[in-house]
């Protein structure tokens, strides 16, 4: 909205000085000052990080918006009051949203949060932010046992394929090998000695590739990875729904409806 305006600054303004289109008691209530077009460019340098967030948002939920809270909303002294008042107003409200105590360590806690177990969860099973770098020691080890948890009560059909990951030998009782032992416990301390992948790279890609390595983790990552992050795409396509099953085109058919909000959410591909 507020880059449309800009876009039509121009003509925006042409219609509120031409008297013969706006009376003057009207311009003078929508007439915009420089400080106040200058104030909405501010508002688009701080909204940007959270426009794209909603079209890529994924399971890195909780690693995203500790970035964007400590690399794109900071505030300063050199930028103007209004901005910085906005950017703090976002801060707290992401911030107590999402929980985020290593952001703002006055909130409390909630380590029973089951949409925060949730976050962190998915992002623990993202290869990309495994390690919780974003997060707490406290909450470290809560996601961990969650997650070693839900791993004992997996079971899964050993394979030949898998089996060499699986045996024990002499040697690797002495080192103390984590390649050479079995269980779901070895599975997941093997995981967190895996380095993390580059932010780039696709998660799902990489677990299809270590499915085998990783059974017990692999069934679990298919569980909260397919989780949808935001509701915005589902509602943008009712909103599309909405457009082409307007009162106007009452004839067309429910099929047809379908066909054509599938053809339009995808005519980029």
């Amino acid at each position: 909205m507020c880059e449309r305006l800009i876009y039509n600054r121009t003509a925006i303004m042409s219609v509120l000085t031409d008297r013969t289109i706006t009376k003057l008691n009207i311009a003078a209530k929508l007439d915009m000052s420089e400080h106040h077009w200058a104030i909405i460019n501010d508002i688009i340098t701080v909204l940007k990080p959270l426009d794209e967030v909603t079209t890529t948002l994924c399971s890195l939920v909780l690693p995203i918006i500790h970035s964007i809270i400590n690399n794109h909303l900071k505030t300063n002294d050199v930028g103007r009051s209004e901005t910085e008042q906005f950017k703090s107003v976002l801060v707290t409200s992401l911030t107590n949203r999402y929980t985020l105590p290593s952001l703002r360590g006055a909130l409390q806690f909630k380590l029973n949060s089951n949409i925060e177990t949730v976050h962190g969860l998915a992002s623990f099973l993202d290869p990309r932010s495994k390690q919780l770098s974003f997060e707490n020691n406290e909450k470290k080890n809560l996601i961990t046992v969650v997650i070693s948890n839900i791993i004992k009560n997996i079971e899964i059909a050993e394979t030949v394929e898998n089996a060499a990951f699986v045996t024990s030998t002499t040697l690797d009782f002495i080192f103390h090998n984590l390649q050479g032992l079995s269980g779901s416990n070895s599975e997941l301390q093997i995981y967190l000695q895996d380095i993390e992948i580059n932010h780039n790279i696709c998660p799902l890609e990489w677990w299809k590739t270590r499915e085998q390595k990783y059974p017990r983790l692999a069934k679990i990552a298919k569980k909260y990875l397919c989780i949808p992050a935001i509701s915005a795409s589902s509602e943008r396509v009712f909103s599309t729904a909405g457009n082409i099953g307007s009162s106007k085109p009452t004839s067309l058919l429910s099929e047809n409806v379908d066909l054509l909000v599938f053809l339009y959410k995808n005519k980029d591909i």
